[in-house]
């Protein structure tokens, strides 16, 4: 996951570069691309324990 946060960190500086992103949206960008960096783990963590859960609970499907 942090890999694609440092891509995604690069594509908003090369656009903002550009003139593709305008300034006053760059913090707002950097900071989602910081959230959804470190929620996105434990947020898979727990989505995948509660399908393993179910997934057992059925039979073992």
């Amino acid at each position: 996951m942090v890999s694609r946060g440092e891509v995604a960190l690069i594509i908003a500086a090369t656009g903002l570069q550009a003139g593709l992103l305008l300034p006053e949206y760059f913090t707002s960008v950097v900071i989602m691309i910081i959230l959804t960096t470190l929620i996105a783990p434990p947020l898979l963590k727990v989505l995948f324990n509660a399908h393993n859960q179910t997934a057992q609970k059925e039979g073992g499907q």
